[in-house]
């Protein structure tokens, strides 16, 4: 492809983006990781810089999206760049208001060791969960205890024992 003509696409592809339109914001998101792949660094830098923005947006629709389109698009940027670009946008979105946009990262993350490791995870994902096992809301815990074995393989029994002793707590919850 010519590279005038994929400059061009970017930059269309990141103004859409930034569009205030929520419906075409997720469609972009949606779509974000095969864009990535042709995207030259300056522009990719502009998607993250975007991606972030989203991650804060008001919409909780867009920004379930995009904690539902996390783990394609890790798989596409690698764990070089999940770690410095994408990794604090997740761990601000665990700390979401909205637990619908948390239950959708949970699930996202849980896959995320198979291409950062148990080490970035451990250090950086597991206080963010911890945190999240503390919620309120019974529905936060019910994820949480739903990939109870997922995040034993990808956190380590001592992770899980430890949870699994918190969330026999949980069964004495009021609500």
């Amino acid at each position: 492809m010519d590279q005038s003509l994929r400059e061009s696409l970017s930059n269309e592809f990141i103004m859409l983006l930034q569009d205030s339109e929520q419906e075409v914001q997720c469609a972009c998101i949606s779509n974000v990781h095969a864009v990535m792949r042709h995207l030259n660094d300056n522009n990719r830098d502009r998607v993250f810089t975007s991606l972030s923005t989203l991650s804060t947006s008001p919409n909780v629709h867009t920004r379930a999206v995009l904690a539902q389109s996390i783990y394609k698009i890790v798989e596409v940027v690698g764990k070089s760049l999940t770690i410095d670009k994408i990794l604090p946008i997740c761990l601000a979105m665990l700390r979401d208001e909205n637990n619908q946009v948390k239950l959708e990262l949970v699930k996202e993350i849980v896959k995320l060791d198979k291409i950062l490791g148990t080490d970035v995870i451990n250090s950086k994902v597991t206080p963010a969960l911890w945190e999240m096992s503390a919620d309120k809301n019974w529905r936060v815990k019910l994820e949480i205890i739903k990939y109870l074995p997922t995040l034993g393989e990808a956190l380590g029994s001592e992770f899980v024992d430890k949870l699994q002793k918190e969330s026999l707590d949980w069964i004495n919850d009021s609500v």
